[in-house]
Order: C-alpha cells, then sequence, then structure tokens
C-alpha cells in the first residue's frame, strides 16, 4: 500500500477563487458551468448552453427512474487515495506498470470484443473503439517512451480503468443492475434494446467510461506522484494521440458493424458526428481530472460524497440527454435496427 501523497492541483483562477468561497458554492457552480458540447465540432461552442440546459433540465425526472448516488461502483473508497497499489518494483506486471501489462489488457479487450462482435452486439461499437485506442496507446509508449514522464504508472492506470469497464459489463450481463452507476446503465441498457445506431452507442460508452469512472479512479490513484509532482502532463499526454488513432477506428466501425457512423456526416435526425464526439471527448477528459481534483480537495467525508454524487448525477443526466438525442426515431427504429444488423452480420 502507497503512503497518502501530496495533490498538486492545476487550476485556473475561478476555480481556486471558488473553493475560497467554500465547497458549497463549489459545487453549485460546477453544476451550472460549461461542459462538453454534444454538437458538431464547427458548431459546438455555439450549442454549448442549450445542451447543458437540456442535460440538467432532464436530471431531475431521471433521478426517479435510476439512482446513481446509491448505485455507485466504488464508493467505499472515496476516502482512501492513492491505494490502488502501484508498485514498480511488484513482480506483478499491472501492479508494477510493465510493457506486459498493456499485451495482458489487450489481450482481454481482443477476445471480449470479438464475442460481442460475433453477435453483433450494439456494444461491440465502443468496445472495439476502446480496444483500438489501448492498442494506440501502446504504440505510442513503444516507439516514443518520452511522451510520457512515468508510463509504468498510465499502464497501471490503463489497466485499473479497463477493469471498471469490464465489471460494469459483467455486472449489468449478469443482471446485477444494484452495482451500477446510473450512466452505465443508460449505456448498456441502450445497447441491450438495440435502440441505438453505433455512434449514439458510442457515446454513451465514452460518456459513462470518461464521465463517471475516470474522476473517482483518477482520485484513488493520486494526482500527483511520489515527488509531489502532478501527473497532469501525463493525462494530457494520453490526448495528444487520440486523434491519429480515433478516426481509422471509427472508420473501421464503419466498415464492419454499422455504415450510419462517420466523422462528418451527421446521422439524419441530429446534428451529432465522429467529429463531435472526439471533440466531447477530449473535454470530459479534461472535466475528469477537475472533478477528481474536487474529490481530492474535499475537506471532509460528506463533502467528498456530495463531490461524489454530483459526478455521478451528471454523467447519468448526460447519459439521459445523449440516448434522447441519438435514438433511432421511433417510427423508423424497426427498420434501421434491422438495417444495422444485417449490414453487421454481413460485414464484420
Amino acid at each position: 500500500m502507497r503512503p497518502s501523497l501530496p495533490i498538486q492541483r492545476l487550476t485556473c483562477p475561478d476555480a481556486r477563487r471558488e473553493r475560497a468561497r467554500g465547497p458549497a458554492l463549489a459545487r453549485a457552480r460546477r453544476a451550472t458551468r460549461p461542459v462538453p458540447s454534444l454538437r458538431a465540432a464547427s458548431r459546438w461552442l455555439v450549442g454549448l448552453a442549450a445542451t447543458v440546459a437540456l442535460a440538467f433540465a432532464s436530471a431531475s425526472a431521471h433521478a426517479e427512474l435510476i439512482d446513481p448516488t446509491s448505485t455507485s461502483l466504488l464508493p467505499a473508497l472515496l476516502d482512501s487515495p492513492n491505494l490502488t497499489g502501484f508498485d514498480p518494483s511488484s513482480p506483478d506486471a499491472c501492479t508494477a506498470g510493465k510493457p506486459q501489462c498493456l499485451d495482458q489488457v489487450i489481450r482481454g479487450m481482443t477476445k471480449r470484443t470479438d464475442q460481442l462482435i460475433a453477435t453483433c452486439a450494439h456494444d461491440a461499437t465502443f468496445s472495439l473503439m476502446y480496444l483500438r485506442v489501448t492498442e494506440s496507446l501502446r504504440e505510442h509508449i513503444a516507439t516514443d517512451p518520452m511522451v510520457f514522464e512515468h508510463p509504468d504508472f498510465i499502464r497501471h492506470q490503463d489497466h485499473l480503468f479497463a477493469q471498471m469497464y469490464w465489471r460494469a459489463h459483467d455486472l449489468w450481463a449478469s443482471g446485477q443492475r444494484s452495482g451500477l452507476p446510473g450512466a452505465w446503465l443508460v449505456a448498456l441498457d441502450a445497447a441491450g434494446d438495440r435502440s441505438m445506431p453505433a455512434l449514439g452507442d458510442m457515446y454513451l460508452g465514452a460518456n459513462a467510461h470518461i464521465l463517471a469512472d475516470l474522476p473517482v479512479l483518477l482520485y484513488q490513484l493520486g494526482l500527483a506522484d511520489e515527488n509531489g509532482d502532478s501527473r497532469k502532463p501525463d493525462h494530457d499526454a494520453v490526448n495528444r494521440g487520440l486523434r491519429d488513432t480515433f478516426e481509422p477506428a471509427l472508420a473501421e466501425v464503419a466498415r464492419r458493424l454499422d455504415p450510419t457512423v462517420s466523422m462528418g456526416d451527421p446521422l439524419p435526425w441530429t446534428t451529432l458526428d465522429g467529429d463531435a464526439l472526439f471533440t466531447a471527448g477530449n473535454s470530459w477528459r479534461e472535466q475528469a481530472w477537475r472533478e477528481a481534483e474536487d474529490l481530492a480537495a474535499a475537506p471532509d467525508a460528506a463533502t467528498r460524497q456530495a463531490a461524489f454524487e454530483s459526478i455521478e448525477n451528471y454523467a447519468t443526466a448526460q447519459a439521459v440527454e445523449l440516448r434522447a438525442t441519438l435514438a433511432y426515431p421511433p417510427l423508423l427504429a424497426p427498420s434501421l435496427r434491422a438495417q444495422r444488423a444485417a449490414y453487421c452480420f454481413a460485414n464484420h
């Protein structure tokens, strides 16, 4: 077990003022601050305010259907940062963050993704995208060791992040809904209902994994290394390698699973496309870091729990809005669902 580490916070002046004026005000302002847009990349700033308003307008109604704050995946660890077991001297590849760790993660991802693709399950799209992104991360670390200050820690983190996704999927598949954050319930239910095009399934998966899972994992991992230096540079370095991977991975989804997904051509019933998803994903990763900072800055357990509930509630509300925005139009749903299935079975 690693000792608690000092947290070096990288924040903007507004965030510092929020904390100086009290955690309650910080939470209230966070609930209304700009968040990642759901509009096409070229128009995402224009539609930002409307998107946030719609997401939060649905939050109170959604709380009656799913109570994310009582079904969280990892609430017991909120008061125990830096307990993920990272130890570079460990003989276990993933505890130490050795290169073999990502090999293990990718083998597990490949097996799971192949199983989903074989049945043309709708959640295969997010799983395939996640696999390709992880393969790219392994390649970037191997070909340019200077990309990350602590590549061993990034491997350790990636292993734990994948475990969170697999656990959520396995709980849902076994019917154990009580162990899932609300955002994952929305995403996996939509995949199970086959009510979304591939773009929608990927949006919902990314929303749940980045906005619900990542802030808690980052907090638990610790936002600073053993010397007190922030891990934010390595967090940002992940983003820089995503663009080259994202577009060919999206093209593979279109070629094998669902031809309606595209970087630049939105679905007929929305303005969203693959480029908007990429933009949103990068913004969500930044938001996840800031939310982890809020957890780390909480002065007591009650404040930290309130911050955690805010994270889960927002991710769930965002998921509800995404599903409403991207789902097949009711009158067209049976035909579009059948077309996607036929295409997938013919091309996967």
